[in-house]
């Protein structure tokens, strides 16, 4: 059973959000941000998902004229994560995410309620996006192209051990161990065929706390197919920092 999200209220917030990466590469005060063009990615169990972290990225994408903020929750991502901690099979997997997934939408109510503020959250569980039937149909050709193009099928091997050292103790076993490899595989491009699904319906401008450079490698490839998926793309890597 994972830790309870609910934490204690903010009363001083000294952590403070600012942008630390634009790809491509456009001046800051370019990058136009609004209510029906971006979306904020959430992982689940980020260190930056709750607390006073969360607070100061909400507050700096209100100040950047978000009247609204779109979360996108990676719940039937973070399955994969699951897992591999728990060595246990998908359905358990699942069912661990989606109870973590609706205890984080919980406690960004409560965050909301508590406090008074000049925006609003809108949830976008990935479990909800991945019922589409353009889903499928992305993450049918993107698994294609992984299996067919040698550039691409090296990007995601590169990323399944940045995935692995993100998730796991250096010294776990997971990262050598081929059904779990899969796992990683099949997290980044269900992760690919989400983003596409999200571009279809406007938001281009994707906002995570951390690196991001990994995926924007994979999207900015010479290759028609991605080309399609992910054009107009930008993402924003967001910093926190303390005053």
């Amino acid at each position: 059973m994972e830790a309870s999200l609910i934490e204690q209220r903010i009363i001083r917030n000294r952590n403070r959000a600012e942008i630390q990466k634009i790809c491509p590469t456009i001046p800051k005060n370019e990058l136009n941000i609004t209510n029906t063009n971006s979306i904020l990615g959430i992982s689940i169990n980020s260190p930056a998902a709750t607390g006073n972290k969360i607070s100061a990225i909400f507050d700096f994408l209100n100040r950047r004229g978000l009247k609204e903020i779109n979360l996108l929750i990676g719940d039937s991502l973070y399955k994969y994560t699951a897992m591999i901690k728990h060595q246990c099979n998908e359905h358990d997997g699942r069912s661990m995410a989606l109870e973590q997934s609706e205890n984080l939408m919980r406690y960004y109510t409560l965050h909301m309620n508590d406090y008074e503020k000049p925006y609003r959250l809108n949830f976008l569980p990935s479990s909800i996006i991945e019922k589409e039937e353009n889903f499928h149909i992305f993450y049918k050709n993107l698994w294609n192209l992984f299996e067919t193009n040698i550039d691409f099928r090296q990007s995601v091997l590169n990323f399944s051990q940045y995935y692995f050292s993100r998730a796991f103790d250096a010294s776990s076993e997971s990262a050598d161990d081929d059904g779990f490899k899969q796992y990683a595989y099949k997290y980044l491009i269900e992760e690919l065929a989400i983003f596409a699904i999200l571009n279809q319906r406007g938001f281009n401008i994707l906002i995570y706390p951390g690196v991001i450079q990994t995926i924007y490698d994979i999207i900015t490839m010479n290759h028609s197919y991605l080309s399609i998926l992910f054009k107009d793309y930008i993402f924003v890597s967001l910093r926190i920092t303390r005053s």
